[in-house]
């Protein structure tokens, strides 16, 4: 088959893009050029062609529409997940779990201030009990703090909203006839 060599800007027209794109893909070695800015016209088209579609894989309108349909579902979801109570915001998990952790430091760290006196000539072995009964309790005591889960409405959307039950409670052990130190002076 005969070659039927055009220029580049009749092969610009032809495809209908810019003489620009055209050298540039010359240059790029895309399209292959014959002589001074000409190029074999059927093979110019099909390589054009074969650029052209492998530019635009993946990004077709069929598969945008889909991503934006299956982006929106997904949406949809945690928006029904929401007003069913179903989801928590973060900030409120964050701080139950701030308040819990915070709880249970201040009781580890109690642990030698409390049973510390009471190991005072105890033997190893009941120094051992004591402090196993001591984390045992700070245990159970963790084990109690519960934090409830109540609706609010606000503007028309459901919240959760956790809330410490154990928030005024006093805790840790009761103290045994605690004595008034006394009026202090000035010095």
């Amino acid at each position: 088959m005969k070659k039927k060599l055009i220029t580049g800007e009749l092969l610009a027209d032809i495809v209908r893009t810019d003489i620009k794109i055209i050298r540039h893909l010359a240059s790029s070695g895309v399209l292959i050029e014959e002589k001074n800015n000409c190029f074999d016209l059927l093979p110019a088209i099909g390589n054009y062609c074969n650029w052209l579609s492998k530019k635009t894989s993946g990004n077709s309108l069929t598969d945008e529409r889909t991503r934006l349909t299956k982006l929106q579902a997904d949406l949809a979801e945690i928006e029904l997940a929401e007003k069913n109570g179903d989801v928590l915001p973060y900030d409120e998990v964050k701080a139950d779990w701030i308040k819990f952790v915070g709880s249970m430091k201040a009781r580890l760290l109690n642990l030698p201030t409390k049973y510390a006196p009471l190991c005072y000539g105890k033997t190893i072995v009941e120094i051992k009990q004591i402090v196993e009964d001591g984390i045992y309790q700070a245990l159970a005591e963790l084990a109690q703090l519960k934090y409830e889960q109540r609706k609010v409405v606000v503007g028309g959307n459901r919240h959760s909203e956790s809330t410490g039950e154990n928030a005024r409670k006093r805790m840790g052990r009761r103290r045994k006839n605690a004595k008034s130190r006394g009026k202090r002076r000035a010095r």
